[in-house]
């Protein structure tokens, strides 16, 4: 849940990193949780253009800093 990734954050001493599930629809809401970076392999990867997709979710990411 989104109030536990907030607890966590706050209470980690090392960034922390989003890993699995993480799509373009979602990874703006994680973003606002102050988490240091996503991975997201798969999303990028099931699409016929990743090159596109990686832009995008840079794009998303860096829109949200």
């Amino acid at each position: 849940s989104s109030d536990l990734l907030a607890e966590i954050v706050r209470a980690s001493n090392i960034p922390v990193y989003a890993i699995g599930g993480i799509t373009k629809d979602n990874i703006s809401e994680l973003r606002r949780y102050n988490i240091y970076g996503a991975a997201v392999i798969s999303a990028i990867l099931n699409t016929p253009g990743p090159e596109k997709t990686a832009r995008e979710f840079i794009h998303i990411w860096n829109s949200n800093c």
